[in-house]
C-alpha cells in the first residue's frame, strides 16, 4: 500500500489494523514501513482455512476508514511454498 508523502506514521496502519484484528485466527501481525509504502504480515496456525482468511482480510480492509491520498490495500498470500524454508550452498576446492 503507498502512503502519500512517503510516511509511515500511525494515522495511516492503525485504522487498518483495528479492522484486520478484528478477524478471527491470526496469531500475530508484524507491521513495517518503508520508503512511503506499508507492508503488514499475518500470520495464521498452519491449518487455519487461508480462503477464508483471505476473504476476511479483503472484507475487514474495505471496511477500514482510511485517510485521504491512501491507495487501496491489497491482499497477497505468501505459503512456505512460494519461498524456501532453508537454501544451502556448497563449494569445493
Amino acid at each position: 500500500m503507498c502512503l502519500p508523502g512517503g510516511s509511515g506514521e500511525t494515522r495511516y496502519y492503525t485504522p487498518i489494523e483495528q479492522e484486520i484484528r478484528k478477524t478471527n485466527g491470526i496469531l500475530n501481525i508484524e507491521t513495517t514501513s518503508y520508503d512511503g509504502r506499508l507492508l503488514m504480515t499475518l500470520y495464521y496456525p498452519m491449518n487455519y482455512n487461508m480462503d477464508k482468511a483471505e476473504r476476511d482480510i479483503q472484507m475487514a480492509l474495505g471496511d477500514a476508514d482510511l485517510p485521504p491520498g491512501v491507495n487501496t490495500p491489497t491482499v497477497t498470500r505468501f505459503t512456505t511454498s512460494t519461498f524456501p524454508v532453508l537454501s544451502y550452498s556448497l563449494t569445493g576446492q
